[in-house]
């Protein structure tokens, strides 16, 4: 695994509960762990998990592993 890959996993590995609790808005936590804007955490989502940040969020929300935002 590359530096750069262990890094986005980091972040990843932080930011996934946050999306998952939806207690707050993704561009926050994007901004937060260190991926710039949401689109780039969405795909990093996507790329690791195979679901984007909303589908996780929505996934939790379905699943009662979420409050509404």
């Amino acid at each position: 695994m590359t530096p750069a890959k262990a890094i986005e996993r980091l972040r990843l590995d932080v930011a996934r509960p946050r999306i998952e609790e939806a207690l707050e808005p993704l561009e926050q936590i994007a901004k937060d762990v260190g991926f710039g804007s949401v689109e780039k955490m969405c795909r990093s989502c996507l790329n690791v998990f195979g679901r984007t940040s909303q589908e996780l969020r929505r996934a939790a929300r379905k699943s009662g592993g979420g409050q509404p935002a």
